[in-house]
C-alpha cells in the first residue's frame, strides 16, 4: 500500500513591523466607530430639527440631507481607514511555520529540558506536574527549523527571542504559532 501524499501542516503568524502605522490604523478605526455611534444616537434628534426648520414640502428632503451628510462623513472616514489598513498590511510580515514531524518535535523537546525556572513558571500558571521543556531555548530552535517564510537563521531566531526588537507579545505570538503547528491535528 502506498500512503497518500501529505503536505506538511503550516500556519501563518502576522507580526506588525511598524507600530506607529498600526497605531494610526487603530486610531482611524476608533474614529469611525465613535463618529458612527454619535451619528446613530443623535440621528433622530438631528432629523427632527431639520424637518422642523423645513417647509412642509421640503421636510423629507431635509431629513434625507441629514442622512446623506452622515453617510458622506462616514464614507470619508472609511476611506481613511482603508488607506491606513493598506499601510498596515504593507508593514505586516507573515511568518509561516511548518510542522516538523512527530520524531523531530520529540527530539527538540528532549534537547531542551526544563529548568527550575520553567518548572516554577509552569506551576505558577496553574499547570500540574513538571514543565515539559525549556520554552525559551526550544523557541529559538523551533523558529529556525520550522520557519518556511521568511527563513530564519539560528542567529536571527536568537535575536527574535533574546533581542530588543520583538516585544514579549510578539515573541509569544510567534511561539504559539510555531508550537501550535507541531502539536495540533486536523479540525475535520
Amino acid at each position: 500500500m502506498t500512503l497518500p501524499q501529505k503536505k506538511a501542516r503550516v500556519i501563518k503568524v502576522p507580526i506588525v513591523l511598524d507600530s506607529e502605522i498600526e497605531l494610526k490604523y487603530i486610531q482611524a478605526k476608533h474614529t469611525v466607530d465613535v463618529r458612527a455611534e454619535e451619528k446613530l444616537t443623535t440621528a433622530g434628534d438631528r432629523i427632527r430639527v431639520a424637518r422642523a426648520a423645513a417647509t412642509p414640502d421640503t421636510e423629507f428632503a431635509a431629513a434625507e440631507a441629514v442622512v446623506a451628510g452622515d453617510r458622506a462623513e462616514l464614507d470619508g472616514l472609511q476611506k481613511v481607514v482603508a488607506e491606513k489598513k493598506a499601510a498596515l498590511d504593507a508593514v505586516t510580515t507573515y511568518f509561516t511555520f511548518r510542522a516538523l514531524g512527530r520524531k523531530t518535535w520529540a527530539d527538540l523537546v528532549k534537547r531542551n529540558p526544563p529548568t527550575e525556572e520553567d518548572h516554577a513558571q509552569h506551576a505558577a500558571a496553574g499547570h500540574e506536574g513538571p514543565a515539559p521543556f525549556n520554552e525559551i531555548e526550544l523557541a529559538k530552535e523551533l523558529f529556525h527549523l520550522a520557519a518556511v517564510s521568511p527563513l530564519i537563521s539560528r542567529e536571527e531566531a536568537v535575536e527574535i527571542v533574546d533581542g530588543e526588537l520583538y516585544n514579549v507579545t510578539e515573541v509569544a505570538t510567534l511561539w504559539a504559532g510555531a508550537r501550535y503547528v507541531q502539536v495540533q491535528g486536523s479540525a475535520a
